[in-house]
């Protein structure tokens, strides 16, 4: 939508993303009409655009919408045999950092033993983690939980240095 060169009054919108959500303002005319915060951003987006609206026309909460009587009825609306409707959001999202251990033990093959100054490993382990993490996406789904025990294998080539 274009405004025209010098219009009367001139609004801008910033969204901003914080450590504990998003902020916004809304300025008019260059001076800082209102600040808004929420945790989600189009929660925010929402907001502002109604405030904005609200200052380009304050009467228009307080209007009831005009009734046109030439309007054609809408068009029916044909049933699915089966619908989604709502929304899919984290519930309490956090974001966790701790110190994460786990017990195991591995075997080296090395070749050659010794004597030369190439060689190549092979390594195979076993861990059991202490604390075994979950991760979900809302309450009762699990996305992934860490297994009982992990194996793992390496495989390395070396060049020694006298």
């Amino acid at each position: 939508m274009r405004f025209a060169v010098g219009a009367p009054r001139v609004f801008a919108i910033s969204v901003t993303a914080g450590e504990h959500g998003y902020t916004g303002a809304l300025v008019v005319d260059a001076t800082a009409d209102k600040q808004l915060a929420a945790e989600r951003c189009d929660d925010l987006v929402t907001a502002l655009a109604l405030v904005t609206a609200l200052a380009i026309d304050p009467s228009a909460a307080a209007r009831e919408p005009a009734v046109t009587r030439a309007a054609a009825p809408p068009p029916p609306v044909t049933p699915r045999a089966w619908t989604l409707d709502g929304a899919l959001d984290i519930i309490n999202g956090r974001s966790l950092s701790r110190l994460w251990a786990a017990a195991g033990a591995h075997g080296l093959l090395r070749w050659p033993a010794a004597s030369s100054r190439y060689f190549g490993q092979l390594q195979l382990g076993v861990a059991v983690p202490i604390i075994r993490d979950r991760y979900r996406f809302m309450p009762g789904i699990v996305i992934y939980e860490m297994p009982p025990v992990t194996a793992w294998l390496g495989l390395g080539l070396g060049l020694r240095f006298p």
